[in-house]
């Protein structure tokens, strides 16, 4: 050992994950923002959010919250969550929504999404 002080010519112990043991903490699963987007059913939440949405198919139009609207420019994909004003440009999915209307962080809206199914 040279180069080494005297304070650290301690002996050299072989680190064994076995001996030491995390304790078991008890807290709810973690939140997974693909796992929740994936069981979101987005017309259903889309309706309730934006009102009646028109169309049919996966892209559907709805008035956008972002601007005065009197004609529906946002379009919403009820298949991914996905949505996209023509007007005005915005775009993102249903986390970005409730973020950016109702100013939640990520964690509040993702729960807000959770529990709204």
């Amino acid at each position: 050992m040279t180069g080494h002080s005297p304070l650290f010519r301690k002996k050299m112990v072989a680190f064994r994950p076995s001996q030491y043991r995390r304790p078991q903490l008890t807290q709810q699963p973690r939140l997974d923002a693909d796992t929740v987007k994936a069981s979101a059913n987005w017309e259903v939440f889309y309706t309730s959010q934006l009102g009646p949405l028109k169309g049919r198919g996966p892209w559907r139009d709805a008035l956008c919250p972002f601007h005065p609207d009197r004609h529906p420019s946002l379009r919403v994909n009820v298949e991914t969550g996905q949505y996209k004003c023509m007007a005005c440009g915005v775009s993102g999915d249903g986390l970005t929504l409730l973020q950016n209307r109702d100013g939640m962080t990520f964690a509040v809206a993702l729960k807000t999404l959770r529990d709204f199914q």
